[in-house]
């Protein structure tokens, strides 16, 4: 997915232990952004080293985004299976 976008809110950086897929501990980071096409606001989310050297963007200006859409399905604490839609940002520039 590619768009314009401003940005409404730059959330601060999250880093949290992990563990990789050969089982060694690692840190996750991540930093959460909330954006607007002009039609909608929706959440998105920058990981890894892209997150931790994120500068603080201006809000002024319209940002291009690239972005990636995920869909999650889970089961609910009710045991409702729920589907959820994830946008990991690529690219903001």
């Amino acid at each position: 997915m590619e768009q314009y976008v401003t940005i409404v809110e730059q959330r601060d950086l999250q880093s949290r232990p992990n563990t990789d897929l050969q089982g060694k501990p690692s840190v996750f980071h991540s930093r959460g952004f909330v954006l607007s096409n002009g039609l909608d606001e929706f959440y998105a989310e920058m990981i890894g080293n892209a997150a931790l050297t994120c500068p603080e963007y201006d809000r002024s200006v319209l940002h291009r985004l690239q972005a990636r859409l995920r869909m999650r399905r889970f089961t609910d604490n009710n045991g409702v299976e729920r589907i959820e839609n994830l946008v990991y940002i690529n690219k903001l520039v």
